[in-house]
């Protein structure tokens, strides 16, 4: 409910009287009445006070809040008068509006003052709301400046990136430009306050930041200079005459002649920038039909906002809440003429490939020429083609590591066994191989996940890394079983150094299963045998310590 039209109001231009003094009698004649939907004073230094009644005709306790929204406030006093008892109200920031809370027993009557003080223009419009009622609408404000935060910093984030990897100047000056728009926003919707700072000439100065932003991306985007140099000079006084002002906001109090000059600044701004975006539309130059919508669209939302806080136009949440619509239609816009502009270049890419492609098909070369020429070309590409294809199967076959314990692959090992086996034929020695497999790793893996069980895997296969000897290789050779291939060593010795490694692991800490054991399979070289042979046995004597108990060494 909008209590403004019920309100009395009194302007305390000497800024010195108590509650206690206006709530007397002999006061009643210094406030009037309102006939509106809200108070609008302009710039003032005066305090103003705000009086109206309540009366619960109900039989049950009325428990609610005042709402007093716009944010433009900087102090903001409330006190409530209960028969004859007088009490002093809580005020709660909460969003862009201050919520006092009130309570009223059945049947009774209260009187509510609201003493208020700003340097800016001062807008009010309180408004009774239930609890039900006061918690939607603190829900609504702070879900709508969230969402419009965010499309604002995605924005920024977003075009930024764009210009550090195209190293393109309209994404720059948009990223300022949304920046800019980001900081006025936090003024216009923030939490009674100008968005990081406390000074009230912030909101011109953002203003003036994000014009200057905005004359800098439609210079770049038109590209003034080389399209229309005669407008070149305006641009320039345009950007001038922001930055002074911007820089005059800093020193000077807010007042109301500050404001209407800076309305008539940013009516020739958005003159300006809607006539260069027309001129370029003229031009052909694409995206900048995008451009005169996006300067309607904030035009629309400035003239709206600057009517309603100088009182030319009654306060409306929803009139307050389109100039925010306004500044996303705005930055959807020029996104669209960015987008455009990517297009269009696009296609100037494609006309110019297809150029290119036309100066080809006048050389002076006949259809047989081209035709065997390329049938050579493709000729030498194919047989270059299997060349390089058989070279990397060759280069994976000899590098391919398991991505799990970081050992040699099956490809890698076949290699060096197959080296192994013409060495022990020509130098008529003998080497040795053990086949590894973790015990119970099936188990484990159902248990724990395979994850536990990749992670033993790998902790065995540092520890057998860490304790063989530096002429060896270990290696995985299947998806459970691991090989070490000893150079040089006989049956006796190739038992010693498995028996050590199956001792090692017996005794080791693992770190998600704490214990584990393993088998192994020993076998030493023959001279007449193959690769498989070797790897057969050593898998037959890995079946044999399987089969008699595991954690345990067999040869064969």
């Amino acid at each position: 409910m909008n209590l403004t039209p019920h309100s009395e109001l009194f302007v305390d231009a000497q800024n010195h009287f108590s509650f206690e003094a206006v709530s007397q009698d002999s006061f009643s004649d210094n406030f009037h009445s309102i006939n509106a939907q809200s108070i609008a004073t302009g710039y003032t230094n005066d305090t103003v006070w705000i009086r109206f009644g309540l009366l619960n005709e109900s039989a049950q306790r009325f428990d609610g809040s005042i709402e007093m929204p716009i944010p433009w406030i900087d102090t903001m006093e409330a006190f409530v008068q209960l028969d004859e008892e007088m009490h002093t109200l809580t005020p709660q920031n909460d969003a862009r509006s201050f919520f006092v809370p009130l309570s009223i027993a059945p049947m009774q009557k209260a009187t509510i003052y609201i003493k208020t003080k700003s340097q800016n223009a001062l807008l009010l419009a309180p408004t009774l709301h239930s609890q039900k009622s006061a918690a939607e609408r603190l829900t609504y404000t702070l879900l709508f400046n969230g969402m419009l935060m965010g499309v604002v910093l995605i924005m920024i984030l977003y075009n930024f990136i764009n210009f550090l990897a195209l190293k393109n100047r309209n994404y720059l000056y948009y990223g300022l430009y949304l920046v800019g728009l980001f900081f006025l926003m936090g003024t216009y919707y923030g939490y009674n306050r100008e968005l990081f700072f406390r000074n009230n000439t912030l909101a011109p100065l953002t203003i003036a930041f994000s014009f200057l932003a905005a004359l800098l991306f439609v210079g770049h985007f038109c590209q003034v200079k080389e399209n229309f140099p005669q407008l070149k000079r305006y641009l320039t006084f345009f950007i001038m005459a922001t930055l002074v002002f911007g820089l005059f906001a800093l020193v000077a109090a807010s007042n109301t002649l500050l404001m209407y000059f800076f309305a008539l600044l940013a009516s020739l701004l958005f003159l300006f920038l809607f006539y260069l975006s027309a001129k370029a539309h003229k031009a052909g130059i694409s995206g900048a039909l995008y451009l005169i919508l996006a300067w309607i669209f904030l035009g629309l939302g400035e003239l709206v906002a600057f009517a309603m806080a100088l009182g030319f136009i009654a306060y409306s949440s929803y009139l307050y809440d389109l100039f925010a619509l306004m500044v996303v239609s705005n930055i959807l816009m020029i996104a669209s003429a960015l987008v455009a502009r990517i297009k269009d270049e696009e296609a100037e890419f494609a006309s110019k490939v297809e150029k290119e492609q036309e100066l080809s098909d006048r050389l002076n070369l006949s259809k047989k020429e081209l035709r065997e020429i390329n049938e050579k070309f493709e000729r030498k590409i194919t047989r270059l083609e299997a060349e390089l294809l058989q070279a990397n199967k060759a280069y994976e076959k000899v590098t391919t590591k398991d991505e799990i314990t970081g050992l040699y692959g099956k490809a890698k090992l076949e290699e060096i066994l197959t080296s192994e086996l013409h060495r022990a034929k020509r130098y008529d020695y003998v080497f040795g191989v053990i086949v590894m497999n973790i015990d119970g790793l099936k188990e484990i893996n159902e248990k724990h996940g395979r994850e536990v069980g990749n992670s033993l895997m790998k902790e065995i296969a540092d520890l057998l890394l860490h304790h063989v000897r530096y002429l060896d290789t270990v290696g995985r050779w299947s998806d459970t079983e691991y090989i070490v291939i000893c150079p040089e060593t006989d049956m006796q010795n190739i038992l010693v150094a498995a028996r050590h490694l199956q001792m090692l692991i017996e005794k080791s800490k693992f770190f998600f299963v704490g214990s584990a054991t393993a088998s192994f399979g020993v076998t030493s070289s023959k001279r007449d045998d193959t690769l498989e042979d070797v790897m057969k046995r050593g898998y037959q004597a890995l079946a044999l310590a399987k089969t008699n108990g595991k954690n345990r060494v067999e040869e064969v």
